[in-house]
C-alpha cells in the first residue's frame, strides 16, 4: 500500500507541475498579444481653438516687503535688557532694547570734576589779576616818580603779549581744524566700512588695526588742542595782570591808556566761557548723548522676527533686532540666466504654495535683479525641460546646473490670511499669451532632419464597401509659441477638431505630468 501512494505521489507532481508551466505559457501570450494590442493602437490629440501661454517656472519663499534690522552706534557698549520676544508686534518708538550707560555716566561725573576745578582755577587766576592790579595801583602812587618809565616797558610787554597771543590763537584754530578734519575722516571711514573697532572683523585690509591707529591719531590731536588752548589761556591771562597794571600807572602818570588795554587780540573771556570749560562741556554733550541713544527704539511698525543679541553681551555692531511686516508679503525667487531676457518687470505670474492648497495665487513680478547672485538656480525653463524628457535624462536635479541666477521678487495681489514668512510656493511667470489660436498638443509635433515641423493627420472614411478606414497623413504646419502642453500652430492645412497622433510612451510618466506643476492643464 505504501507503494501504491508513492506512485500517485509522483503522478500528482508531475502533472502539477505540467499545469503550471501551460499556465505561465499561456499568460505569456495572453500579455504578448495584449502589448501587441496596445503599440498597435494609436494615442490621438486633437485640435483645438484654445489661449495659451509661454511661462518660466520655478520656486520661491514667501518673504517680508519690509524688513528692519535695528542696530545701535553704541559699539562696545553692554546690552542691560532685551525688551521684546520674537512675535512681538512693535510700533514705531517702542522701545526694544536698553544698553548699559555705566561707563558714560562714570565719564560725566570725571568731567564734571574737572570743570568744578578750571572754574576754581580761573577764579583763582582772575583773584590775581584783582589782586595785582590793586597792587599796582598802590605802588604808582607810591612811586610816581619812576611810573612813566615802568609803563613804557609795560606798554612794550603788552605789544609783545599781543602778538604771542594771536600766534597762540592761530596755532590753536589750526590744531582745531586739523582735529575736525580728522574726525571727518574717521566718521566717515566709519560710516563706509573701512575700519572696523570689532577685531574679528580684521581682515586682510586691517580694518581694526586702521581703526586703533584713528584712534590713537585723535587722541594726539585732542591733546595738542588743549595744550594749544593751555598756551592761550596762560598768555591771556599775562596780558590781563600788565594790562591792569598799565591802567593803574596811566591814572597815576596822568596819560591816557593804550586804546587796545582791555580790547583786541589780549580781550578772551575769563569766565565759564573759557575754552578748556567749553571742550569739556562739548565731551560731557557727547558722553550725553550716548546715553540718550541707549535706548534702541523701532523706527518701524512690524513683527519682532529675530533677535540676534542678548542680555549681558557686549554689543559689537550688526542687528540686534529684526522686525517685518508680516502683513504685507511678496514672493522671492531666482531665474536661471537662460530665461532672465524673457522676464521683465509686471509680467503676471501665478503662485501655489502648501499652505493655500489647491488655491493659486496672482502675482506680478517687482523687481529683477541687475546682478547675478550665486547661488544655483532652482528654475526651470520649458526647453530644458522636455529636452532632458525626450533624451531620457535625470529631472530629479533640474534647476541644480550651477549657472547664474538672477533674484525676482512677486507682488502677491491675491491676498491670503494662509500664508506665513519663509513658506515654500512654486511660481509660474507668464512671459507670453496668445488667446483663441489654434492648438495642437505638444507631443503631436515631429521635426523632419531639415529642421521643418508636421503633425500626423488622422482621419476615419467609408471605403467602397462601406467599411470604416483610417487615413493618416504627414501635415507641414509653422509652429508659434509654446506651452506645457499645446503648441501654436500658425500656418497649416489642419483645422479646429482635426484629430493627430500623439507619439507613444515606453514610460507612464508623461510631459504633462512632469510640468503639470501649477495643477491645471487648460491653456498651457
Amino acid at each position: 500500500m505504501n507503494k501504491f501512494f508513492k506512485i500517485n505521489r509522483k503522478k500528482i507532481i508531475t502533472v502539477s507541475v505540467i499545469l503550471i508551466a501551460l499556465l505561465a505559457v499561456a499568460m505569456i501570450i495572453y500579455y504578448r498579444n495584449k502589448s501587441s494590442d496596445s503599440k498597435d493602437k494609436d494615442e490621438i490629440g486633437k485640435v483645438d481653438i484654445r489661449t495659451i501661454v509661454n511661462s518660466v517656472s520655478g520656486t520661491g519663499t514667501v518673504k517680508s516687503i519690509s524688513t528692519t534690522d535695528i542696530n545701535s552706534s553704541l559699539t562696545g557698549s553692554s546690552i542691560k535688557e532685551i525688551k521684546v520676544d520674537v512675535g512681538d508686534i512693535v510700533g514705531p518708538g517702542d522701545v526694544v532694547c536698553v544698553m548699559d550707560t555705566t561707563n558714560e555716566e562714570n565719564q560725566i561725573k570725571d568731567l564734571e570734576n574737572q570743570i568744578a576745578e578750571a572754574k576754581k582755577t580761573q577764579q583763582d587766576s582772575q583773584q590775581a589779576v584783582n589782586d595785582a592790579s590793586i597792587s599796582a595801583k598802590a605802588t604808582a602812587d607810591a612811586t610816581a616818580s619812576s611810573a612813566a618809565s615802568s609803563y613804557n616797558d609795560n606798554i612794550s610787554r603788552l605789544n609783545d603779549l599781543d602778538a604771542r597771543i594771536g600766534t597762540a590763537q592761530g596755532e590753536l584754530q589750526a590744531a582745531k581744524d586739523d582735529l575736525a578734519t580728522t574726525q571727518a575722516k574717521y566718521d566717515q571711514a566709519i560710516k563706509d566700512g573701512t575700519i572696523s573697532d570689532d577685531p574679528l572683523k580684521e581682515g586682510t585690509d586691517g580694518k581694526y588695526t586702521k581703526y586703533v591707529q584713528y584712534q590713537t591719531v585723535l587722541q594726539s590731536k585732542n591733546q595738542t588742542v588743549t595744550l594749544r588752548q593751555a598756551n592761550v589761556d596762560n598768555l591771556t591771562n599775562q596780558r590781563n595782570t600788565i594790562a591792569a597794571t598799565i591802567a593803574t600807572q596811566s591814572q597815576a602818570a596822568g596819560v591816557q591808556a593804550p586804546a587796545n588795554l582791555f580790547s583786541g587780540t589780549g580781550n578772551t573771556s575769563t569766565g565759564i566761557q573759557n575754552s578748556t570749560i567749553n571742550l569739556l562741556n562739548a565731551q560731557i554733550k557727547s558722553l550725553q548723548n550716548r546715553i540718550d541713544m541707549a535706548m534702541i527704539k523701532s523706527p518701524v511698525a512690524g513683527t519682532v522676527t529675530e533677535i540676534d543679541s542678548s542680555k549681558g553681551g557686549v554689543y559689537l555692531g550688526g542687528s540686534i533686532v529684526v522686525v517685518e511686516a508680516t502683513d504685507s508679503l511678496q514672493i522671492v525667487s531666482s531665474v536661471d540666466e537662460y530665461d532672465i531676457p524673457d522676464v521683465s518687470v509686471g509680467m503676471k505670474a501665478k503662485i501655489k504654495t502648501d499652505a493655500t492648497r489647491d488655491d493659486i495665487l496672482d502675482g506680478t513680478v517687482t523687481f529683477i535683479a541687475p546682478k547675478a547672485s550665486s547661488t544655483a538656480s532652482s528654475s526651470g525653463s520649458l526647453s530644458s525641460i522636455l529636452s532632458g524628457s525626450a533624451s531620457g535624462m535625470d529631472l530629479s536635479n533640474l534647476g541644480s546646473t550651477g549657472s547664474a541666477s538672477y533674484e525676482v521678487r512677486l507682488s502677491l495681489d491675491t491676498p491670503s490670511s494662509r500664508l506665513r514668512l519663509g513658506m515654500n510656493s512654486k511660481i509660474s511667470i507668464i512671459t507670453k499669451t496668445r488667446e483663441n489660436v489654434l492648438t495642437v498638443p505638444f507631443e503631436a509635433v515631429k521635426t523632419r532632419n531639415n529642421g521643418t515641423k508636421y503633425v500626423v493627420l488622422r482621419k476615419v472614411v467609408d471605403d467602397k464597401d462601406g467599411n470604416k478606414k483610417v487615413i493618416k497623413k504627414n501635415v507641414t504646419i509653422v509652429t508659434g509659441i509654446e506651452g506645457t502642453n499645446y503648441i501654436e500652430v500658425l500656418d497649416g492645412k489642419i483645422k479646429n477638431g482635426d484629430e493627430v497622433i500623439l507619439a507613444k510612451h515606453d514610460t507612464e510618466n508623461s510631459v504633462e505630468d512632469l510640468m503639470n506643476m501649477m495643477g491645471s492643464d487648460a491653456g498651457i
